[in-house]
């Protein structure tokens, strides 16, 4: 299944049983968790393979507040 948007599928117990597989993202999930991550997409030579370069993060670049 093949769709312009982000999907993850809530998987409990059952892909390829093992119990700490909890969801399963589509291409467009795993490609926008890749870019909110930090990660530019560089190519996808395979269904599971993906080709990335740490990226910029300008939204990041603020020190975080100091604790009081």
């Amino acid at each position: 299944m093949s769709t312009p948007w982000a999907i993850l599928f809530f998987i409990e117990d059952r892909y390829a049983g093992d119990p700490t597989n909890w969801f399963i993202p589509n291409t467009a999930a795993a490609e926008a968790m890749l870019r909110s991550a930090g990660f530019t997409l560089l190519a996808h030579p395979e269904r599971e393979v993906y080709l990335c370069r740490r990226g910029q993060r300008p939204y990041a670049t603020e020190t975080p507040p100091a604790i009081a």
